[in-house]
């Protein structure tokens, strides 16, 4: 091998290391982020999940009903923050029965949920629930009609525990479906003991 080919095959390697290089630069640098990742988070993004749930939940029912009764429950949503808030009352009691929205056992055992189902739209304004600082908004619904409680037995009855849409500007209200920001709130079950009849 000559000199000049020599040199020519280092050259080559170099100007080929180089590319690989570059390749290798190109392949780990990590994306430009795009415009929305860069833009400031929503409101309700900043706020993200360390802060206290906005509601708080209470629900009640009788220690005992005989069977054939009905059995009432008692649903409570209550506004603790300084400002006034709007969920959506869709799959709460606050709307009555019209999604199953609880889970409903008996002596450990699930009962299906037997009442209606509606099929939705976007909401209407009327949807929406106004909740003052400091105030609460009460339902009471027969949860008998849509489950069996007929026969004799300890039962549990709990909300699922997630409103569809929370508002915190009038403004916004009614959001359309696809704008919906989903907010967990803590209800505590409860448990009533249906007695033969």
């Amino acid at each position: 091998m000559n000199r000049r080919h020599a040199c020519w095959m280092a050259l080559s390697c170099l100007t080929l290391g180089a590319g690989a290089c570059a390749s290798r630069k190109e392949e780990t640098a990590p994306p430009a982020p795009s415009p929305q990742e860069t833009a400031a988070p929503t409101a309700p993004e900043a706020q993200g999940n360390t802060m206290a749930p906005p509601l708080t939940c209470e629900m009640s029912v009788p220690p005992r009903v005989k069977a054939g009764s009905p059995v009432e429950l008692r649903f409570k949503l209550s506004n603790p923050t300084s400002r006034t808030l709007y969920p959506l009352n869709w799959h709460t009691p606050l709307e009555g029965l019209r999604n199953n929205f609880l889970d409903v056992t008996r002596d450990g055992v699930e009962i299906p949920y037997q009442g209606p189902m509606m099929k939705r739209g976007d909401p209407s304004a009327e949807a929406y629930v106004a909740i003052a600082p400091g105030a609460s908004q009460e339902a009471q619904i027969e949860v008998s009609l849509a489950y069996d409680f007929t026969q004799p037995g300890k039962y549990r009855i709990a909300f699922r525990g997630t409103l569809m849409d929370l508002v915190t500007s009038p403004g916004d209200v009614p959001r359309k479906l696809g704008q919906f920001q989903p907010v967990e709130v803590r209800c505590p079950a409860v448990e009533t003991t249906i007695t033969p009849g």
